[in-house]
């Protein structure tokens, strides 16, 4: 078990990137006048559960939830928003991972075409459902904009995912793998316990 300190501390340094991916995020979209950009927080947060393990998915999804409040506070004047959207982007976060566990499995082997296909499918099926919510939240009495909104939304939330997670997964492993030398710590060849892309990391996962 992590001692107390050493678990807030975690706690502190995951809220303060989420806050910054977060900020990364809603001033990228600011600046850009509402045309759509990627939204970093989602991909790195699921790329950092699947890396470390599901015990990690409270943590990283608390650390979200507030640091993407924070960075809305810091950037938004209008409180509301600054507490849905973090609310709404945590819950598209926490669908992603649970419908990737169910469909595809407790690891994901970005190699293979088909668990990468179903990733893809997954990330684009939870951002389209989500954009509603975000597109009606923004615009419910402007029908007229409730598609461009959705759009932005839905791309944003896909490509986030799409880019984010599968390339940190496929960087940090290789990184483990070659560098560190870390891919069969058994020796067996099955490239650890648990199998699959990630299996070296078995034995190796924080315990929080």
């Amino acid at each position: 078990m992590i001692c107390p300190g050493r678990h807030f501390a975690i706690s502190v340094v995951l809220t303060a990137l989420f806050a910054v991916l977060n900020y990364m995020g809603a001033a990228l979209y600011g600046h850009t006048d509402g045309i759509t950009t990627i939204k970093p927080f989602g991909g790195v947060a699921l790329a950092m559960i699947l890396i470390f393990g599901r015990g990690w998915r409270a943590p990283v999804l608390m650390a979200g939830l507030a640091g993407g409040i924070a960075a809305k506070l810091f950037v938004e004047a209008d409180l509301f928003e600054a507490f849905a959207i973090p609310c709404l982007t945590t819950a598209v976060l926490f669908a992603t991972d649970r419908l990737c566990q169910r469909l595809i499995g407790q690891e994901i082997d970005f190699r293979a075409w088909r668990q990468l296909v179903c990733f893809i499918a997954i990330a684009a099926m939870v951002g389209a459902i989500s954009g509603f919510a975000y597109a009606f939240e923004q615009h419910l009495w402007k029908p007229l904009k409730l598609s461009s909104d959705w759009q932005a939304w839905a791309i944003s939330i896909t490509l986030s995912y799409v880019i984010f997670t599968p390339l940190l997964i496929v960087v940090i492993g290789y990184w483990l793998v070659v560098i560190v030398g870390g891919a069969d710590p058994d020796g067996d060849g099955d490239g650890g316990e648990g199998g699959g892309f990630l299996g070296f990391l078995d034995g190796k996962r924080p315990d929080i």
